[in-house]
C-alpha cells in the first residue's frame, strides 16, 4: 500500500533519524579518539619533529566532522525513494568507518604512513559522497563537502608530518617516570 506522507510526518522522520545518527556517530567518534589518544600517544605525537597543531583543536575539528557526517547521513536516510540514496549512504558509512579506524591506527598503533593513506581515502570517499548526494539532498552534499575539506586539510598536514618524520613508526618514547629522591642529612 502506498500512502503520501504529510510534511509533518516527513519532518518527524528526519528528526527521528537525527536523534539516532548524531549521538551514535558522535559517540563512536569520541570513543575512537578517547581510546587512541592516551598519555603515551600524546608523548609520541609530541616527540615528532615538526610543527604540530594542538590536539585539543584537532579534537574539536573531528567532532564537527563527525557531526556533519551524522547529519548528512540522517538527511539521506530520510530521503526515501530517492534514486542513488543507497550509494550515498554507503559512501558515508565507509567514510565513517575509515575515520573511526584512523585514530587507533595513527595514535594507538603509531602507524603514521598508513594513517595518512587512510584519511586520504576517507577524503576521497567524502568527495564521492558529495557528488552522489548532490541531486538527492544538496544540504547533505554541502555537509559532505565540508567533511571532505577537513579531511583534505588533515591529509596534507599528516603527509607533511610523515615526510618530516620518516621513522615515526619506530620512534620509541620513554615512559613517563617519577623521580623520587631521598634527601638524607
Amino acid at each position: 500500500m502506498q500512502e503520501i506522507a504529510s510534511g509533518e510526518q516527513l519532518r518527524m522522520a528526519l528528526l527521528r533519524w537525527l536523534l539516532l545518527t548524531v549521538p551514535a556517530v558522535l559517540g563512536l567518534g569520541a570513543l575512537s579518539m578517547r581510546l587512541a589518544v592516551n598519555a603515551h600517544a600524546q608523548r609520541w605525537f609530541g616527540a615528532l619533529q615538526a610543527p604540530r597543531p594542538d590536539l585539543h583543536l584537532l579534537g574539536w575539528g573531528w567532532m564537527l566532522c563527525y557531526a556533519a557526517l551524522a547529519v548528512a547521513l540522517a538527511l539521506l536516510i530520510s530521503a526515501r525513494g530517492a534514486s542513488g540514496r543507497g550509494v550515498a549512504v554507503t559512501l558515508i558509512l565507509l567514510t565513517a568507518a575509515l575515520l573511526l579506524a584512523w585514530h587507533p591506527i595513527v595514535f594507538g598503533m603509531q602507524l603514521l604512513t598508513l594513517g595518512c593513506w587512510l584519511v586520504a581515502g576517507a577524503a576521497l570517499l567524502a568527495l564521492l559522497g558529495t557528488i552522489s548526494a548532490w541531486r538527492i539532498r544538496p544540504i547533505a552534499a554541502l555537509l559532505l563537502l565540508v567533511v571532505a575539506a577537513w579531511l583534505t586539510f588533515i591529509t596534507l598536514a599528516f603527509f607533511q608530518l610523515d615526510a618530516q618524520n620518516p621513522n615515526a613508526e619506530n620512534l620509541v618514547v620513554p615512559a613517563a617516570s617519577t623521580n623520587i629522591s631521598i634527601i638524607s642529612r
